[in-house]
This record gives C-alpha cells, sequence and structure tokens, in this order.
C-alpha cells in the first residue's frame, strides 16, 4: 500500500469514528427518552478496484428484537383491557356494598327482611308497619341509585370510547405523516432511525387501545390490521367515527339496527362503513375493554338489580295456586285460572307465566306460557324467559280454553290436560313413563285486599303506580330498567293497615293482630324459591338460578366481589408480564450507560491509532521532502 494509500485509510477510520462517537454522545443523551431505540453504525470495508482502501458507514441501525417488540404491543394491549376491566370492578364492587354490611345490597334487603319479621310478631304495632315500608323505601330507593349509577359508568364508557377514537385517529394520522416524510423522497429506512421511533411510539400508543397486528412491507413500510382482520392502515389511514349517545338508560342497548340501538357505534369511514363493534373486529385494547363493559358487564349488573327488583315485587305480589292432584293411577296439578275478583275472567295478566315440567321417556322437559295482550314478540326471545324452558306466547283473548287448548298441544299425547268446573287446569299424565313434576303458576294480583294474603307493595312507580306483572308488550320488557323504577305502592303509603289487613268482606274482615299476610309475605322474601334469568350472569348460562329473594341479593354481591377479586388479579398478572416483556425489549433496544462507555473507550483507541498513522504517513512524507530537497 502507497503511503497516500495509508493515508486515506487512516483519514476514513477518523471519520467513522467521528461518526460512531457523535451516535454514542446522543445515546447517551437520550438514555431515559421514552421510545428512543440504541443506534450504531453500519460500517462497511472501503474498496477501490481491487483493494481495501479503508472503512465507510453505510447508515445507522437501530438496535431492534422485532419479535420482542411484537409482543411487547400484543401485551400493552392486554394490559389496557385488563388495567379498564379492573378499573369498573372496583367500581361496581365499591357500589354493591360487602357483603353482609348495612348500605350493602343484601344488608337492605336483609333489614326489610328483619322488618317483616318484627311485623309478624307484632302485626298490630303501627310503629311496626311504619318500619316496614320505611325500609321497604329504603331498598327500592338503593335499588334506584344502584340502577342510576350503573348507568352513569355506561354513559362514562361511551365518553371513553368516543376518546378512545378520536386518540387512534390521531395516531394513525401520525403514521401516514412519518411515513410520508421517510419516503417522499425515496430515502432508505435507516437513513432517519429517529422518524422510525417516531413511528414505532405512534404504533405503540394504537396497539394500547386496539389490538394490532403490524406487517412490515419489503420497501420498510408496515401495514396494520386488527387482529380481527380490519385494517387500518396501508398506505393511507383509516379514519374511524363514533357516533356516541346520550343519556344512556337501562333500555340503551347496543344492536346492529341503527334504528333501535340505544349506544353509539365505531364506523370505518368511507365506502361500506364497515361497523366495528357488530363485528367484533376490536378484541383488545382499551377500546374493546370500554365497548365490554358498556355492553356485557355493566348490562349484567342492570340485569342482576332487574331481576332482583322484579324478583322482589312477583314474590309479594303473585298468587301461585297450584296444588296437587290424583285420579286413579294418574297424578299431576290442578291451577285455578279465574282471576278472584272477576270470576269470569282469566286470573293471568299480560306477563304473568304458567311453567310445567314433565318426565318423559326421553328425558326431562319444562315449559312456561307467558300472557300478552298480542304485542309482545313473536316467538318471545329466550332470555325474556325462564331458563331453560321452552318458551310459549300464550295471547289471553283465548282465555281458558285457549290456555287449556295451548298446554295440551305443548305437552302432546303422553299427558292429559283438561279444564274442570270452575276453570281449574288440570294437568296430568297419561301413563306411559310420563310424569308430571311441577306446575308453577305466576298471576299478579290487583289490588291490596280481596285476593288473598298476597300483596302488590313494590310497583313500577315511574309508570303512575303501575303493578309489576313483568309484561313483554310494550316498548320494552317491564323487567328492563325497573331496578330504577321500583317504589312502594302509593295506597298503601297512604293507608299501612293494609300491611296487614287482606279482606274487608263485612264479616270477613282480618283482624288487626292477624299475621298471616307479614308472615307469608316474610316467607316469599326468604324462604320461596323462584328463578332468576340467565342474563343475570349467576348461576347456570342455560337454566338461570333458583333461590329465594334473600338468597338472591346475596349472591349477587358475592358475584360482584369475586368478579372484582377476579379482575384485579387478571390484571396484576398481565401487567407483571407487561413489564416482563418490556424489560426484554429495554435489554436489546434500550441504551446502557456502561455499553456506551465501554463503546467510547474502543473509538477513543480506535481514534487514537489512526490519528497516530496520520502522524506516521506525515512524518514519512517529510522525510521524501527533505530527501528531495
Amino acid at each position: 500500500m502507497s503511503l497516500t494509500g495509508a493515508l486515506n485509510s487512516s483519514l476514513s477510520g477518523l471519520r467513522v469514528s467521528q461518526a460512531q462517537l457523535e451516535i454514542i454522545s446522543g445515546n447517551i443523551a437520550n438514555v431515559d427518552t421514552a421510545g428512543y431505540s440504541r443506534r450504531r453504525l453500519n460500517i462497511e470495508q472501503q474498496v477501490t478496484g481491487s483493494r481495501t482502501s479503508g472503512a465507510r458507514a453505510t447508515g445507522i441501525q437501530r438496535t431492534l428484537d422485532v419479535l420482542v417488540q411484537k409482543q411487547m404491543r400484543i401485551e400493552a394491549g392486554g394490559a389496557a383491557y385488563t388495567n379498564v376491566r379492573a378499573a369498573y370492578a372496583r367500581q361496581l364492587d365499591q357500589l354493591f356494598g360487602t357483603l353482609g354490611t348495612p348500605g350493602s345490597l343484601d344488608g337492605s334487603v336483609n333489614a326489610f327482611a328483619s322488618s317483616l319479621q318484627a311485623l309478624t310478631a307484632n302485626p298490630s304495632d303501627y310503629t311496626a308497619r311504619a318500619q316496614v315500608l320505611t325500609y321497604g323505601q329504603q331498598l327500592a330507593s338503593s335499588l334506584n341509585g344502584l340502577s342510576a349509577d350503573i348507568q352513569q359508568l355506561r354513559e362514562g364508557a361511551e365518553v371513553n370510547i368516543a376518546a378512545g377514537v378520536d386518540q387512534a385517529n390521531r395516531a394513525l394520522a401520525r403514521i401516514a405523516n412519518i411515513e410520508g416524510k421517510l419516503y417522499s423522497s425515496g430515502l432508505d429506512a435507516s437513513s432517519s432511525p429517529a422518524l422510525l421511533d417516531e413511528r414505532d411510539k405512534a404504533i405503540q400508543e394504537l396497539a394500547t387501545l386496539i389490538d394490532i397486528r403490524v406487517v412490515p412491507q419489503d420497501n420498510g413500510k408496515v401495514s396494520i390490521f386488527t387482529t380481527g382482520g380490519l385494517q387500518l392502515y396501508t398506505g393511507h389511514a383509516v379514519s374511524l367515527s363514533f357516533d356516541a349517545r346520550s343519556p344512556i338508560t337501562a333500555t340503551s342497548q347496543f344492536t346492529a339496527d341503527p334504528l333501535a340501538r340505544g349506544v353509539g357505534t365505531i364506523r370505518v369511514n368511507g365506502a361500506g362503513g364497515i361497523d366495528v363493534i357488530a363485528n367484533n373486529l376490536f378484541r383488545s385494547g382499551s377500546i374493546a375493554a370500554e365497548i365490554n363493559i358498556r355492553d356485557k358487564v355493566l348490562v349484567e349488573a342492570q340485569a342482576q338489580l332487574d331481576d332482583l327488583a322484579a324478583g322482589l315485587a312477583a314474590a309479594l305480589g303473585d298468587r301461585n295456586p297450584s296444588t296437587s292432584v290424583t285420579t286413579g293411577l294418574n297424578a299431576g296439578f290442578d291451577v285455578e285460572l279465574a282471576d278472584v275478583l272477576v270470576p269470569g275472567n282469566l286470573a293471568m295478566k299480560a306477563g304473568n307465566t304458567l311453567s310445567v315440567e314433565v318426565n318423559t321417556p326421553t328425558g326431562p322437559r319444562r315449559f312456561q306460557f307467558i300472557a300478552t295482550d298480542g304485542a309482545a314478540p313473536n316467538p318471545i326471545p329466550p332470555a325474556d324467559g325462564e331458563g331453560g324452558a321452552t318458551i310459549i306466547r300464550y295471547d289471553r283473548a283465548g282465555g281458558f280454553a285457549g290456555l287449556q287448548a295451548a298446554v295440551s298441544g305443548a305437552l302432546g299425547g303422553g299427558f292429559n290436560v283438561t279444564l274442570q268446573p270452575g276453570n281449574v287446569l288440570r294437568v296430568i299424565d297419561a301413563g306411559g313413563g310420563n310424569t308430571v313434576s311441577a306446575v308453577r303458576a305466576s298471576f299478579s294480583v290487583s289490588g291490596l285486599t280481596g285476593e288473598g294474603a298476597e300483596l302488590q307493595m313494590f310497583v313500577d312507580s315511574a309508570a303512575g303506580n303501575l303493578p309489576y306483572t313483568g309484561t313483554l308488550d310494550g316498548a320494552n320488557p317491564q323487567k328492563l330498567g325497573f331496578a330504577g323504577r321500583i317504589g312502594i305502592n302509593a295506597n298503601l303509603l297512604a293507608d299501612n293497615s293494609r300491611l296487614v289487613i287482606y279482606n274487608t268482606t263485612p264479616g270477613a274482615v282480618t283482624p288487626q293482630g292477624d299475621s298471616t299476610r307479614p308472615r307469608m309475605l316474610l316467607d316469599r322474601l326468604t324462604n320461596a324459591q323462584r328463578g332468576f334469568s340467565p342474563a343475570s350472569g349467576i348461576g347456570d348460562s342455560v337454566t338461570g338460578y333458583r333461590s329465594s329473594v334473600v338468597s338472591f341479593a346475596r349472591r349477587v354481591v358475592e358475584d360482584q366481589g369475586a368478579n372484582a377479586a377476579a379482575a384485579i388479579n387478571i390484571d396484576e398478572g398481565q401487567q407483571l408480564v407487561l413489564r416482563s416483556v418490556e424489560a426484554r425489549f429495554s435489554e436489546t433496544s434500550g441504551v446502557t450507560i456502561d455499553q456506551e462507555m465501554s463503546d467510547l473507550v474502543q473509538i477513543q483507541n480506535a481514534y487514537a491509532a489512526n490519528a497516530r498513522v496520520v502522524s506516521a504517513v506525515k512524518e514519512l512524507f517529510d522525510v521524501l521532502l527533505r530527501i528531495g530537497g
């Protein structure tokens, strides 16, 4: 190699060392900068002809572990999802209270039951009667307040979804803008690691909002999809929109039908206007969590309250006129169908039910006949009936004979269904291995007296003191949102003696000290078993849950506590996983001062060596010049 060649090689080495020094100084300066990835200089030999003529820098490379980065994006979305879920679970748990404590939901039910127990012991005591109404009002008020709180949380989720969509649009626009800067002049991606870092920061922000899959392209660009397959970015960003709704009530439900939908949905703007929520295209990240909270978790919590409120009203205010009967070798049940006040009318009001459980050679079956005045859905959705039952819509216009025909047609030839004198429905087996295991009727009473010991104590107060029958004939089922409307019967508040007196017929007036009604109300509340809907999320997802009203209230509070504990545990685990992945990513992509100082020493040595070569070449040139002179 000539002296000139040696000089050029050393000078190239000095230039490379200077470039390396600049990169190290930048690494050290950004040691704590979020989103900054460690840089290193790509160096290759410089070839002139067939000889190496030094070294040259070919670009700046970010030290990234792309597999760990991919995992970090996945875990970031999961962590954002579980964090939102845990936050709402804590709030719900606090709203429902601690099991058995004053102020908790089951505490309010227990206090009401205790007041009935006190009235049973002393039915003529005015103070005991007043206490029953006071605790009943407190219980109704508690249900009203909880229902309002849940809908407020749903409104909060609606606001958060809107904010999340705006943030996602900004992140997508930022990604598009950065890639426009990177590639508009045909630059290589490695020429601007700072812009690549900014792009990664925007992608990471998007990953906390939406579960995404990032696909690198050959030219260094990226394409971004949701794990559900929705294309978010391929050279240009999609625009998302959200049509927020307010106010949100218990009847504000999500449906793909825009005319029936009571809450907002996310759409992809442009041709087609894909409905993201209806197509389940967001499955993780904070936006998906808010959607899940608004449309499932809080709806389920409202269903629990509505089930409890409906159970309270029906347990105290429904007659159950079913008695067992045996005729020769056949056995079954008799049910009195006539209205007590108007014997010529069917006792079933719109929403009232008749349930028949039978055993056949092929297994057990359950049928539920739900009365309607003609405006109920046809067919009735399973969620509006008893879990596990075949739901049969019965139009009350058919009268006694129509109900007998409906029951007979449903049960088939293995059973005899007849109308007995006095409009008594008789359901018995016809042999052949068939048996009737239960017939349960729930017929709502109308007033405070004259229909037995049952009492319409809890009513639909927002509908003008309307008795609760569970009707499906309105725009929405009466049970939907009933917890927000339940109240004490105004007529009972005006005359609390009706807590005891249930018969005012001359010559048969209930004595003031009679404990029949308060004892029956207490038994219905604490002991009588009734079915609660699978929509509450309690019990079997198909057959629902059977218990007393008091036990159901306790189970609701237990369920919220268990859900909160589970959500918090899952979130803590997910956050731990995310921190672990972030630590792994930082090991390869983050800046460590020790590594940079070690590299700095090597660069100093290389720089000094190259400088020494330059100095030696200069001395040799000086010698040659003196000789030549």
